[in-house]
C-alpha cells in the first residue's frame, strides 16, 4: 500500500542480504508491532503487509508495553498467526504481572523480559507450567532502570521456580553484547557452568528456527 512505499523497498533488501548471506550466516525476520496509541490505527495494516511477506517472516513482535496491552491485537494477532508461525511479547519490564496475564491471553511462544511476574507467584508458576521463556536481558533491565540494581534483579528467583530463561542482548539500547550479558549473570548470581550451559541450551532450543524444524 502506499503506506510502505519507503517501508518495502527496505524490507526487500533486507531479504535479499539474508539470502545472499544463507551458507554462512543464518536469518531470519522478526518484524516488530508496537503497541503504543499512536500506531494502533497501523496495526492492521502493518500485519497484512506482514503476511504477504509470509515466506520471509518467522514470527511477529509485540513491543513497547507502556501504552496498550497485547490484547488489543487479538483479532489481527489470531488472523497473522495462521500465516506467520511465531509470537513473541515484549512485557513485564515496566509494567505489572497483569500484562503477564493479557499476554498469555494470546498463546506468546516467548515473552521479552518478563521479569516483574516475580510479583505474582501464580504467574510465575503458569509461565514455568507452560514452559513459556522468559528472554533475560539483565544489563538492559540495568539501563532502562526496570532494576534498580544487579542485587534486586530476579532471574535467580525466576530460575529457582522452574522458568525456562534463555539470555539475549538489547545490545542497540544499552551496548552490550550477548557474551557481556553472560558474563556479567554469572558473576552476578554465581551460576555454575553448568547453568550457564542451560541457559546457552534454553536459548538454541527456544530460537524461532529451531522450533520451526521441530514441529
Amino acid at each position: 500500500s502506499e503506506r510502505w512505499k519507503y517501508a518495502t523497498p527496505v524490507l526487500n533488501k533486507i531479504i535479499e542480504a539474508i539470502q545472499k548471506c544463507t551458507g554462512t550466516i543464518k536469518a531470519d525476520l522478526v518484524v516488530s508491532l508496537s503497541s503504543q496509541q499512536k500506531f494502533k490505527d497501523v496495526a492492521a495494516d502493518l500485519l497484512k503487509l506482514c503476511r504477504d511477506y509470509k515466506e520471509h517472516i518467522i514470527g511477529i513482535d509485540i513491543t513497547n508495553e507502556k501504552d496498550l496491552p497485547p490484547t488489543t491485537f487479538s483479532r489481527e494477532i489470531e488472523k497473522t498467526r495462521g500465516e506467520i508461525e511465531f509470537l513473541t511479547i515484549h512485557c513485564m519490564e515496566v509494567m505489572g504481572s497483569e500484562r503477564g496475564w493479557d499476554a498469555l491471553k494470546l498463546n506468546p511462544d516467548r515473552i521479552g523480559h518478563g521479569i516483574r511476574a516475580v510479583e505474582d507467584p501464580r504467574l510465575v508458576e503458569k509461565l514455568a507450567e507452560l514452559k513459556i521463556p522468559l528472554e533475560m536481558c539483565v544489563q538492559s533491565n540495568l539501563v532502562s532502570g526496570a532494576t534498580k540494581d544487579i542485587a534486586n534483579h530476579p532471574m535467580r528467583r525466576l530460575d529457582q521456580a522452574g522458568v525456562v530463561l534463555p539470555v539475549g542482548s538489547d545490545g542497540c539500547n544499552d551496548g552490550s553484547t550477548l557474551a557481556d550479558n553472560y558474563a556479567l549473570i554469572q558473576k552476578s548470581f554465581g551460576f555454575t557452568d553448568a547453568d550457564m550451559n542451560r541457559f546457552r541450551n534454553n536459548s538454541w532450543k527456544n530460537a524461532f528456527r529451531n522450533l520451526h524444524k521441530n514441529k
